[in-house]
């Protein structure tokens, strides 16, 4: 079931053409680069790592019993700008996180949230998406106003580049692998 998901996600991510200078916003793009942190990181409840984007559930269980958080974060690519990241929902092609040694503490804390019983056909899993992290992220993207004033002289009438970011949402979820 994992590698099915690692596969749906890197065959959504077929379909997103590459960041360029000619993207248009609104269009479905893919950029390749390094997570940095933007303003805050949030903590992964299994594992207890600092990362900025993190997917925990619990497997076996009666109803669905997942927690995915995300906060908006930069992606250093190889070519500035660098491209803010922020969305609501998340479609992960990365491998689950070795959670050895198990922290017995961290899985009931998680199980409680849920209201789920641990038993021996319940199990864990949980995705990090952490700074340092070389990943290809696909989203919708948006042309914000620049916060900064350009650095260097601009001629008459050149507007100031804009603020590149990534997007997802419900319908269209950003779509988060492992880069090659």
């Amino acid at each position: 079931m994992r590698l099915l998901e690692r596969w749906r996600a890197w065959r959504a991510l077929r379909s997103y053409a590459p960041l360029s200078a000619s993207s248009r916003e609104g269009k479905r793009v893919r950029a390749t680069g390094i997570v940095r942190v933007l303003d805050e990181t949030v903590v992964a409840p299994l594992t207890g790592r600092e990362c900025v984007a993190a997917r925990s559930r619990i497997r076996g269980a009666p109803y669905p019993s997942v927690m995915l958080q995300i906060r908006p974060f930069l992606l250093e690519l190889a070519v500035p700008p660098a491209v803010v990241v922020d969305g609501g929902d998340a479609l992960f092609g990365v491998s689950a996180v070795d959670r050895r040694p198990i922290n017995l503490e961290r899985e009931m804390s998680f199980a409680a949230r849920f209201g789920v019983k641990l038993s021996a056909n319940v199990w864990f899993e949980e995705v990090v998406i952490a700074p340092g992290d070389r990943v290809t992220i696909g989203g919708v993207l948006m042309h914000d106003l620049n916060p900064q004033p350009p650095s260097n002289e601009r001629a008459f009438r050149e507007g100031v580049p804009p603020r590149l970011r990534l997007v997802g949402s419900e319908q269209h979820p950003l779509v988060i692998v492992a880069a090659r």
